[in-house]
């Protein structure tokens, strides 16, 4: 017991010194000049410029009609419904993907029926959000609807040979209403 007792309370001085991380960020993120992502039509964007200009010195980049990635043309919550509404994933509640916690708290086990139906209601008063869901390992038909854009076919770490903890995680999927917002990260594999 003493021995749950003084993990518990790591364990909270570690997420307490993560939020006084991130109040020294925001504050530091005031004084940022304002973000700036070039904006590109697909039609006017070779692979061989996308990669040289934006990829390889980190630029940020929107492309524009890029074309239909899904199969149909949106994914809407009433197809997600009847294709895997009876698949069961972890869901963010409450803007728990915002916290920098190290917590669990905040995150429920639900279908993809009940996601849609607490997105569609929005009466329960704590936002529903399926943050960051792979599609090979929780919905892998999806894989099949799915089709990645020229420009990041490239992807090495998914295309490596050696296996690693994310061999098989990736297209994640987002779903969440309107005006859902999720802190920003980097994956880095250096």
């Amino acid at each position: 017991l003493d021995e749950v007792r003084r993990r518990a309370a790591e364990a909270e001085s570690r997420a307490s010194a993560a939020l006084a991380d991130l109040a020294a960020a925001e504050a530091v993120q005031v004084a940022l000049p304002a973000f700036t992502a070039d904006v590109r039509d697909a039609s006017e964007l070779s692979v061989a410029e996308c990669r040289e200009q934006y990829v390889a010195r980190f630029r940020p980049l929107l492309i524009r009609s890029i074309g239909a990635l899904t199969d149909p043309t949106p994914w809407t919550l009433a197809w997600l419904r009847e294709h895997c509404g009876q698949k069961c994933a972890a869901v963010n509640v409450g803007g728990s993907q915002m916290a920098a916690s190290c917590e669990v708290a905040g995150v429920e086990v639900m279908t993809i029926d009940d996601l849609a139906q607490r997105i569609e209601a929005r009466s329960s008063g704590r936002s529903a959000y399926l943050y960051d869901c792979s599609l090979p390992l929780k919905l892998p038909a999806l894989c099949e609807r799915l089709a990645v854009p020229v420009y990041f076919a490239h992807d090495w770490l998914q295309r490596t040979r050696r296996l690693h903890a994310f061999s098989r995680s990736w297209p994640s999927l987002f779903v969440g209403a309107t005006g859902t917002r999720s802190s920003l990260h980097i994956d880095q594999w250096k």
